[in-house]
């Protein structure tokens, strides 16, 4: 029976393209290179490189382990997600604490043994404010027979209870619409000891659009995530060797990507802690400190 370890949150990094030239207490949208990617005149990089975010795909998948460690690589997904996030104009969700979105999902699993299978499936998923500090679970309802690009979500707040208690709760008398669009594409490594699952690095590509806005953006990210019968010291272990291997373009920013490129978008700043090479320690103790 897996050990009773309570929530473990999941660590997130910024890939930035390069190290930081000036202080970390000191960035805003502006100074995390708002810059033209160079595969496309229309997208805006938030921080980080394409090229930057390839490299690390590739020294991670060529290591059959994590360095110093029991954690061996146990197979890999290659997933692509699609996303489309609901409010009103003037973000009445999003000022109530709740987050509700369509998620259309691609992914092809490989095992250990080299077989792969690829799932595809749409859910919409209402997250919920938080409750003393606690992150409350999500909401989610699997949709069938769907058109991802078509649904509309005032139809399903109509039949879907969690999603028209968030628009009361919220005071919502106006129709929701699309405020954002996000496509991701991940590299996701899972990592055992003794044919247990403990830990998984995903490494993240995200597009993100907002209606009216001629630009697209586009952010990398890494994040670690415990699995199975992972306990604290496995992220830990996997965010040291992150923090070691590539600290200095690694920025400890732990909300959310579509929080981060809404907080961009609207010339909001980040939080942030510092690269993980000179915070890493920091960051580490805030998110899991409190995590049983």
């Amino acid at each position: 029976m897996a050990p009773d370890i309570g929530i473990i949150p999941s660590v997130r990094y910024l890939i930035l393209g390069e190290s930081p030239s000036v202080p970390i207490e000191s960035l805003d949208s502006l100074a995390l290179s708002l810059v033209h990617d160079s595969s496309t005149s229309s997208s805006l990089c938030i921080g980080g490189s394409n090229e930057r975010y390839k490299d690390i795909v590739a020294n991670i998948s060529g290591k059959r382990g994590v360095p110093d460690s029991q954690l061996k690589r146990s197979g890999s997904t290659v997933a692509e997600e699609d996303y489309r996030f609901f409010d009103t104009f003037e973000l009445d969700l999003r000022k109530a604490g709740f987050t509700a979105y369509i998620c259309r999902s691609q992914q092809e699993v490989t095992t250990h043994k080299g077989e792969a299978n690829r799932e595809e499936r749409i859910v919409a998923v209402v997250q919920s404010p938080m409750v003393s500090g606690i992150q409350q679970p999500d909401y989610v309802l699997m949709l069938d027979n769907v058109d991802f690009d078509l649904a509309e979500p005032n139809d399903i707040a109509g039949f879907w209870k969690p999603l028209l208690g968030a628009r009361q709760t919220a005071n919502v008398g106006e129709l929701l619409m699309t405020v954002m669009k996000l496509s991701t594409s991940s590299e996701i490594f899972r990592y055992q000891t003794d044919d247990e699952l403990k830990v998984q690095i995903g490494i993240q590509e995200y597009t993100v659009k907002f209606p009216g806005q001629p630009h697209l953006y586009k952010l990398y990210e890494i994040e670690v995530r415990r699995i199975g019968v992972g306990e604290k010291v496995d992220v830990r272990t996997v965010c040291n060797y992150l923090g070691e291997a590539h600290g200095k373009y690694l920025l400890c920013a732990p909300e959310l990507p579509w929080t981060k490129a809404l907080r961009l978008m609207r010339g909001e700043k980040l939080e942030v802690f510092g690269t993980a090479a000179e915070h890493g320690a920091e960051y580490l103790n805030h998110l899991l400190s409190g995590s049983q």
